[in-house]
């Protein structure tokens, strides 16, 4: 199981909520998503280098 958690980037802890022990820290959340000014950027760049 800790394998897993560890590809998919999920957190393991064991035991009572008020004493858990990390077994694998959770990694972090990283936002990636396409804005449209960036978009437009990776356009006009694609189209200076043609």
């Amino acid at each position: 199981m800790t394998r897993e958690s560890c590809r998919f980037g999920v957190g393991v802890m064991v035991g009572p909520s008020e004493r858990a022990e990390v077994l694998v820290p959770p990694t972090p959340f990283i936002q990636r998503r396409f804005t449209a000014a960036g978009w437009l950027f990776t356009e006009q760049v694609y189209a200076r280098l043609r």
